[in-house]
């Protein structure tokens, strides 16, 4: 009979004066304020992680993704099952743009140096 897991607990995060997190807590940074990342998870094949994006406020836009603890340099657009589209640019400031249709999702496919190489 199987079993169920019990969740890994992780310690608390206490951070020392109120605020937002500083930008090395966290994997990305976007700055959009009507996008949701709504997936975040390391590619099924193993290359690279796949970011799942949704239009919260109902403009058709392009969206920016930073890098900020997950320093990626190369990106891909990518479909909600992982079929790899057309490469994305990354700029000189390390954003990846993403086109946003309006109330729609989006995934874009981020790589690390090592994994670029």
């Amino acid at each position: 009979m199987g079993g169920v897991r019990s969740p890994v607990r992780q310690p608390a995060l206490h951070q020392r004066h109120a605020g937002p997190l500083i930008a090395k807590d966290r994997a990305l940074f976007y700055a959009d304020k009507g996008l949701m990342i709504v997936g975040a998870k390391a590619a099924d094949d193993g290359e690279g992680v796949v970011v799942k994006l949704l239009d919260v406020a109902g403009q058709p836009r392009t969206v920016g993704l930073w890098p900020a603890a997950y320093a990626f340099k190369l990106a891909r657009r990518t479909n909600l099952v992982e079929l790899n589209g057309d490469a994305i640019a990354v700029s000189g400031d390390g954003r990846a743009s993403v086109d946003l249709a309006a109330w729609g999702v989006a995934a874009a496919r981020l790589f690390t140096p090592a994994e670029a190489s």
